[in-house]
């Protein structure tokens, strides 16, 4: 599906710019920096800047839904390390992405 698709989590995948990654989806169509990319992703510490996991994923959301034109998007345990505020705010990201993709949702958590 090429650019037609985006699957979550993607810290294997890109360097985010909250995270000071130099590349962020959307920002190169060069094919080598799909590889640079990853590496640098690779090379970035666990608890990037501070943030906490939950802050890492909220930042990762709204990054993905800001800067990506997938028209299917795949989120794997998306509201996972979030707390109910953060969750919130995720889930009305996540209604954003529906609005103009699809979204499907893989989750633990009973809701509906």
């Amino acid at each position: 599906m090429g650019n037609q698709a985006f699957y979550w989590p993607t810290g294997d995948k890109l360097a985010f710019a909250f995270a000071g990654g130099a590349a962020a989806a959307g920002d190169d169509e060069d094919e080598n920096s799909d590889e640079q990319t990853r590496l640098e992703a690779s090379n970035m510490p666990a608890a990037s800047k501070g943030f906490s996991s939950g802050e890492r994923q909220l930042k990762s959301l709204q990054e993905i839904a800001h800067r990506t034109q997938a028209v299917v998007y795949l989120l794997d345990e998306w509201d996972a390390n979030l707390d109910t505020q953060n969750r919130a705010s995720a889930e009305a990201i996540v209604a954003s992405l529906a609005t103009r993709a699809v979204v499907v949702e893989i989750s633990h958590r009973d809701r509906l």
